[in-house]
């Protein structure tokens, strides 16, 4: 997907799950647009070795703030965090998920950012067939 398409996609989402809140400080400068993302998922979002933020995601969203000239702060934290900071109203804005029935019964999601797929590798010899095989349940 090209970088405009990507970047128009990430203003559309901001605007639609921003809560109304001041778009300006009190001494006239922007407020800032903080982003809760995942500190721990590269190559999308985490902490660099200075502990800054870092990864597509954190690009993406300093690139919106770059369009609507305005500074953008990323809540870095535990991935159950990112959802209760956004669900609490902590944090306007969650940096990137995906849905799923329990999240959209808290959260509004926009049309996809970036199209992910995810693939499952598994031994040749194991006895799973399917996804739903008991082989291939959590263990611990």
């Amino acid at each position: 997907m090209h970088p405009t398409i990507l970047l128009r996609l990430l203003w559309l989402l901001c605007l639609a799950m921003m809560p109304p809140a001041p778009l300006a400080a009190a001494d006239g400068d922007p407020a800032p647009l903080v982003i809760s993302q995942d500190h721990a998922w590269p190559p999308l979002a985490f902490r660099d070795r200075h502990g800054e933020p870092q990864g597509l995601l954190v690009d993406l969203w300093r690139a919106l703030g770059e369009q609507m000239d305005r500074p953008v702060e990323f809540e870095l934290v535990d991935w159950p965090q990112t959802i209760e900071q956004v669900r609490d109203g902590t944090v306007p804005v969650h940096g990137g998920l995906f849905p799923s029935p329990v999240r959209s019964r808290i959260l509004d999601f926009s049309k996809p950012l970036i199209p992910l797929k995810t693939v499952l590798f598994v031994s040749a010899d194991t006895r799973a067939r399917s996804l739903s095989d008991p082989a291939l349940q959590p263990v611990g």
